[in-house]
């Protein structure tokens, strides 16, 4: 990793403005990831911010500990030739925050740890994607440790939060290098206290994730799939369903889907290793690592539904 990080923090000292983003429906990972990216690029003496089009649940909890100046959703006053476009937790251009960025801005550098899809980002001066990794914070966390960039309680606390997310627990993508990434966290001053409570969820989002619960079933033995019903959800509640599938007996395969506006649907796909996630959501229009994974299709629950039972029927 020392070269990839040398190599960034050369291109954050070759320009002027830094301009950081990462995927839509920002979750920790990203969204921590951007933060602490800023703060160095500000430390360097740059012009920077995080750019987001809009506000979930992840982005309020930040905002309830950091200031949000760090913010913006303007890209006004940023000089597009002297200006580093830097995206986190993503390598795909469908998914970035700002797709049009990349039409707008000519030096790009692209970090992430999930498999290279066909969507993903060229004529990029810097590209590092690494799908061993567990999330976006685990290479941040050593690259913070390789620059000696001290980090406060509350970041170093929400990026502990995000890296157990992604991990679901440190059950799915983890090596040696997460827990040590961990365990650097908490030496800066991770909150186990404050970490709680910011995973902690209201009674009745536990008791709606439940209830989505009930709408799954088992397909072929291995496989659990929650088709919701025609509302709109964010794409971290299907995370979270399909996170709670994969902890029922037998079940290798989790398969949760729903609309996430009128016009899309997601898929949020979990394995615990026998099968790919990624070559799987693959098919279904999006992409991922070998246990975690997204697609995304247009149409009807019925027909994504039945893509799906097809995708699953073609590997068992």
């Amino acid at each position: 990793m020392f070269e990839v990080f040398e190599k960034l923090t050369q291109k954050i000292k070759e320009y002027d403005n830094i301009l950081i983003m990462s995927h839509k429906n920002a979750d920790l990972d990203g969204l921590t990831s951007s933060i602490l990216l800023c703060q160095i690029a500000r430390k360097f003496k740059k012009k920077s911010n995080v750019f987001l089009t809009e506000k979930n649940s992840n982005v309020k909890k930040v905002e309830e500990l950091f200031d949000n100046s760090l913010l913006t959703n303007d890209f006004n006053g940023y000089d597009y030739d002297n200006t580093l476009l830097v995206i986190l937790d993503t390598n795909s251009f469908v998914y970035v925050e700002e797709p049009k960025a990349l039409s707008i801005y000519k030096h790009v550098v692209v970090i992430d740890h999930h498999v290279k899809g066909d969507d993903y980002i060229k004529n990029v001066e810097m590209t590092y994607v690494n799908s061993n990794l567990s999330s976006i914070i685990e290479l941040m966390t050593f690259y913070i440790k390789h620059i000696n960039y001290k980090i406060d309680q509350n970041l170093a606390t929400l990026m502990l939060a995000g890296l157990e997310i992604d991990t679901n627990s440190f059950n799915f993508k983890t090596t040696p290098d997460t827990y040590k990434a961990a365990g650097i966290l908490v030496e800066l001053g991770a909150s186990l206290i404050l970490k709680q409570s910011i995973l902690r969820e209201s009674r009745e989002d536990i008791l709606k994730r439940n209830e989505m619960l009930k709408n799954s079933y088992v397909y072929r033995d291995i496989v659990s799939i929650c088709v919701l019903n025609e509302g709109i959800y964010e794409a971290s509640e299907l995370a979270q369903v399909a996170d709670e599938l994969l902890h029922f007996k037998n079940i290798e395969l989790s398969f949760c889907l729903g609309f996430v506006d009128k016009d899309t649907i997601k898929i949020s796909i979990r394995s615990i290793g026998n099968y790919n996630a990624q070559e799987l959501a693959a098919k279904l229009g999006g992409g991922g690592t070998l246990m975690s994974a997204a697609g995304t299709l247009k149409g009807t629950l019925v027909e994504a539904e039945e893509k799906i039972r097809k995708t699953v029927g073609e590997i068992i």
